[in-house]
Formats: structure tokens, sequence, C-alpha cells
């Protein structure tokens, strides 16, 4: 069987639950939009202070709302017997990571894309560059990597949804310090040189995660 198309299908089936249930966009996209509303109403969003905390804003929305999400989608994989039953399927631990992994990447693009324009209309700013889009894709890669693994590390504790909480956010504050930092530089026009030292590091923290996370994987299902 090509793994490549296995891959596929166990994220093209994550995908087709997610469009009948929209639970992972709409908890991403609808918490997000409630965060970014609620510091319009309280602060003022002409300010050059405030463009400054525009994009821990972001990020913090985008990084809890996915959280909440992840652990919501797991938690009904569990109680239904789905993930119990791709565990003992006949294919390699490695390919359920990968097309784990892909499904949760795409869906927290997509909800980080589509949240920008919400932030950029809400607060006045202009931040829909394409210096953004390959930001987004690169911590979306982290996140993803890391939600995908601790999701499944914490599938047997009793209050799993409090673990990966406590798992997930310090392994994460590295790609949010990266990601608020080059969207302040993006938001106030500097160059690509500007913010490249953190593409850079956030590419190195995203493979090392990722290879780490293959190798404990096996591991981890066998538990």
């Amino acid at each position: 069987m090509n793994p490549f198309k296995t891959i596929w299908n166990i994220a093209k089936r994550d995908l087709i639950l997610e469009l009948r249930r929209k639970e992972v966009l709409f908890t991403i996209l609808g918490f997000s939009t409630l965060v970014l509303s609620i510091f319009v109403f309280s602060i003022d969003v002409n300010t050059k202070e405030t463009q400054k905390i525009v994009p821990a804003i972001y990020w913090s929305a985008i990084i809890f709302s996915f959280t909440i999400a992840l652990g919501r989608r797991f938690s009904i994989e569990i109680e239904n017997g789905a993930f119990e039953a791709l565990i003992l399927s006949p294919i390699s631990k490695d390919i359920i990571f990968f097309g784990k992994f892909t499904s949760n990447f795409i869906l927290v693009l997509i909800s980080s894309v589509f949240a920008l324009p919400i932030t950029s209309i809400l607060f006045n700013i202009n931040i829909l560059k394409i210096e953004y889009l390959l930001l987004a894709i690169i911590i979306s890669f982290g996140l993803s990597t890391l939600g995908t693994f601790f999701a499944i590390m914490s599938i047997k504790v009793r209050a799993r949804e409090v673990m990966l909480s406590l798992v997930f956010f310090p392994a994460v504050t590295p790609l949010l310090f990266a990601g608020v930092d080059c969207m302040d530089k993006i938001i106030q026009n500097n160059n690509f040189s500007d913010i490249q030292s953190w593409i850079f590091f956030v590419l190195f923290y995203d493979a090392i995660f990722f290879l780490i996370s293959l190798l404990l994987f096996d591991h981890i299902l066998q538990e």
C-alpha cells in the first residue's frame, strides 16, 4: 500500500469529519474572534501602543483556541473508539502520526489565515502580506507537530485536556515569542532580513520536535 495515499486517507477522513462537525475551525475562529473583539472594545485601536500588542493578542488567541479544539477532537475519537481502531489497523504507527499531523496542520493553518483579515479589520492595521503567510505556515507546522504529539500522549490520562494544556503551552512558548516579534516587525513594515533570524529559529525548532515526535510516537502508543 502506498504510504502517502494512506497518510492522505487518514487526513482526509479527519477533514471530512471536521466539515460535518465544524468543531475545530469554528472553535478556533470563534474563540479567536471573541478574544480579538473583547480587546477592540476595551482599548483604543488607533494608538501605536495598541499596534504593538496586536501580535500578542492574535497569536495567544490562536494557540489557546487550537488547544481547546484539539483536546475536544481527540476526546471524541477516544470515546467512539475510532483512534483505538486506527492503532490496531495493520499500518505503520509513523503513518498514523503523519496523517493526524497533516489534518491538524491544514486546520490550524486555515484558521490562522482566516483570522488574519479579521484582525486587520478590527485593529485597523495592514498585515495582509506575504511575509505573514510564510510565518503562519511555519508556526502552524510547529503547533500541529506539538499538538498532535502531546494530544496522543495524554489520551490515556483521565484529565486529558488539562494534561494537554500543561505540556502543550510551555512547548509552544518559543513559537509564540517568534510569532509575536515577527508579526510586530511586519506591522512596522520592516524588511524580511529583520525577521530572518526568527524564521530560521522556528524552522529549526519545528524540525527538532518533528523528529523527536516521530522517534517517540511508537513508544507512546505501546505504553
